[in-house]
Protein backbone atom coordinates (compact mmCIF):
# COMPACT_ATOMS: atom_id res chain seq x y z
CA UNK A 1 0.00 0.00 0.00
CA UNK A 2 0.90 3.62 -0.45
CA UNK A 3 1.97 5.52 2.65
CA UNK A 4 1.53 9.24 3.18
CA UNK A 5 4.22 10.86 5.33
CA UNK A 6 2.95 13.85 7.29
CA UNK A 7 5.91 14.85 9.39
CA UNK A 8 4.89 17.94 11.32
CA UNK A 9 5.08 19.22 14.87
CA UNK A 10 2.24 21.06 16.57
CA UNK A 11 4.07 23.67 18.61
CA UNK A 12 1.42 25.94 20.18
CA UNK A 13 -2.18 26.88 19.60
CA UNK A 14 -4.54 29.58 20.79
CA UNK A 15 -8.24 28.80 20.39
CA UNK A 16 -9.34 32.27 21.51
CA UNK A 17 -7.34 34.10 18.84
CA UNK A 18 -7.68 31.19 16.40
CA UNK A 19 -4.09 30.52 15.37
CA UNK A 20 -1.50 27.77 15.77
CA UNK A 21 2.20 27.27 15.17
CA UNK A 22 2.90 24.10 13.22
CA UNK A 23 6.35 23.27 11.90
CA UNK A 24 7.22 20.98 9.01
CA UNK A 25 10.95 20.25 9.44
CA UNK A 26 11.23 18.07 6.32
CA UNK A 27 9.62 20.73 4.12
CA UNK A 28 11.16 23.87 5.62
CA UNK A 29 13.64 24.47 2.77
CA UNK A 30 10.83 24.19 0.21
CA UNK A 31 8.36 26.56 1.88
CA UNK A 32 7.95 30.17 0.80
CA UNK A 33 6.72 32.40 3.61
CA UNK A 34 4.97 35.74 3.52
CA UNK A 35 6.70 38.77 5.04
CA UNK A 36 5.12 40.08 8.22
CA UNK A 37 3.95 43.67 8.58
CA UNK A 38 2.41 45.83 11.23
CA UNK A 39 -1.22 46.84 11.60
CA UNK A 40 -0.05 50.09 13.22
CA UNK A 41 1.78 51.07 10.02
CA UNK A 42 -1.35 50.63 7.89
CA UNK A 43 -3.29 53.75 6.88
CA UNK A 44 -7.07 53.87 7.16
CA UNK A 45 -8.58 52.78 3.83
CA UNK A 46 -5.64 50.50 2.96
CA UNK A 47 -6.58 47.83 0.41
CA UNK A 48 -6.17 44.30 1.77
CA UNK A 49 -6.74 40.74 0.63
CA UNK A 50 -7.54 37.61 2.60
CA UNK A 51 -6.74 34.17 1.18
CA UNK A 52 -8.68 31.25 2.62
CA UNK A 53 -10.79 28.18 2.03
CA UNK A 54 -14.36 29.38 2.61
CA UNK A 55 -17.06 26.73 2.51
CA UNK A 56 -14.43 24.15 1.48
CA UNK A 57 -13.41 26.00 -1.70
CA UNK A 58 -9.60 26.24 -1.74
CA UNK A 59 -7.50 29.38 -2.22
CA UNK A 60 -10.25 31.99 -2.49
CA UNK A 61 -9.02 35.61 -2.47
CA UNK A 62 -11.34 38.16 -0.88
CA UNK A 63 -10.70 41.89 -1.39
CA UNK A 64 -11.44 44.55 1.20
CA UNK A 65 -9.94 47.49 3.06
CA UNK A 66 -9.20 48.77 6.51
CA UNK A 67 -11.83 51.12 7.84
CA UNK A 68 -11.58 54.78 6.87
CA UNK A 69 -11.45 55.65 10.55
CA UNK A 70 -9.54 53.69 13.14
CA UNK A 71 -12.06 51.56 14.97
CA UNK A 72 -11.15 50.64 18.56
CA UNK A 73 -10.84 47.06 19.64
CA UNK A 74 -14.11 45.55 20.88
CA UNK A 75 -13.37 45.84 24.62
CA UNK A 76 -17.06 45.46 25.50
CA UNK A 77 -17.33 42.08 23.78
CA UNK A 78 -15.10 39.50 25.52
CA UNK A 79 -15.01 37.13 22.52
CA UNK A 80 -13.79 39.93 20.23
CA UNK A 81 -11.62 41.79 22.77
CA UNK A 82 -8.38 41.61 20.78
CA UNK A 83 -9.62 41.90 17.22
CA UNK A 84 -9.76 44.73 14.69
CA UNK A 85 -12.79 45.04 12.39
CA UNK A 86 -12.20 45.55 8.67
CA UNK A 87 -14.32 45.83 5.55
CA UNK A 88 -14.49 42.42 3.90
CA UNK A 89 -17.48 40.17 3.36
CA UNK A 90 -16.51 36.97 5.14
CA UNK A 91 -17.97 33.48 5.38
CA UNK A 92 -16.78 30.40 7.27
CA UNK A 93 -13.39 29.08 6.21
CA UNK A 94 -11.24 32.20 6.47
CA UNK A 95 -10.28 31.74 10.15
CA UNK A 96 -6.53 31.89 10.58
CA UNK A 97 -6.04 33.24 7.06
CA UNK A 98 -3.48 35.99 6.47
CA UNK A 99 -4.78 39.55 6.07
CA UNK A 100 -2.36 41.06 3.56
CA UNK A 101 -1.65 44.72 2.80
CA UNK A 102 -1.93 44.84 -1.02
CA UNK A 103 0.60 47.67 -1.38
CA UNK A 104 3.41 46.03 0.64
CA UNK A 105 2.51 42.35 0.35
CA UNK A 106 2.98 42.02 4.12
CA UNK A 107 0.72 40.12 6.52
CA UNK A 108 -0.76 42.65 8.96
CA UNK A 109 -2.87 40.15 10.89
CA UNK A 110 -4.78 36.88 10.89
CA UNK A 111 -8.50 36.64 10.19
CA UNK A 112 -10.43 35.66 13.33
CA UNK A 113 -14.10 35.76 12.37
CA UNK A 114 -16.90 38.05 11.30
CA UNK A 115 -19.98 39.84 12.52
CA UNK A 116 -23.02 39.28 10.32
CA UNK A 117 -25.36 42.13 9.49
CA UNK A 118 -28.32 41.68 11.90
CA UNK A 119 -30.66 43.10 9.24
CA UNK A 120 -30.20 39.95 7.15
CA UNK A 121 -28.42 41.55 4.18
CA UNK A 122 -25.90 38.69 4.02
CA UNK A 123 -23.01 41.16 4.44
CA UNK A 124 -20.50 40.89 7.26
CA UNK A 125 -17.60 42.77 8.81
CA UNK A 126 -14.35 40.83 9.04
CA UNK A 127 -12.35 40.70 12.27
CA UNK A 128 -8.61 40.14 12.45
CA UNK A 129 -5.97 39.75 15.14
CA UNK A 130 -3.19 42.30 14.52
CA UNK A 131 0.34 41.01 13.90
CA UNK A 132 1.60 43.02 16.89
CA UNK A 133 -0.47 40.88 19.29
CA UNK A 134 0.48 37.63 17.58
CA UNK A 135 4.17 38.60 17.78
CA UNK A 136 3.86 39.29 21.53
CA UNK A 137 2.16 35.94 22.15
CA UNK A 138 4.68 34.00 20.07
CA UNK A 139 7.56 35.68 21.92
CA UNK A 140 6.16 34.43 25.27
CA UNK A 141 6.40 30.87 23.90
CA UNK A 142 9.99 31.38 22.78
CA UNK A 143 9.21 32.21 19.14
CA UNK A 144 10.41 35.77 18.64
CA UNK A 145 9.40 36.98 15.20
CA UNK A 146 10.53 40.02 13.32
CA UNK A 147 7.86 42.11 11.73
CA UNK A 148 7.84 45.51 10.13
CA UNK A 149 7.34 47.86 13.07
CA UNK A 150 6.22 51.42 12.38
CA UNK A 151 8.90 54.07 12.54
CA UNK A 152 8.45 56.39 15.51
CA UNK A 153 10.11 59.73 16.22
CA UNK A 154 12.23 59.88 19.35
Amino acid sequence: GEKSARAFLFEIGDTVLDFAVITFPALWAKVTTLPLGSYESVRPGTRIIVVGDPLGIEDVVQKGETFAKRVPYFHDFPKWKWVVPYDVNSVGGYSGSPVIDVRTGRVIGLHRGAILDPRGSGRSIGLFVPMELIARILATYGYPIDYDRPVTAE
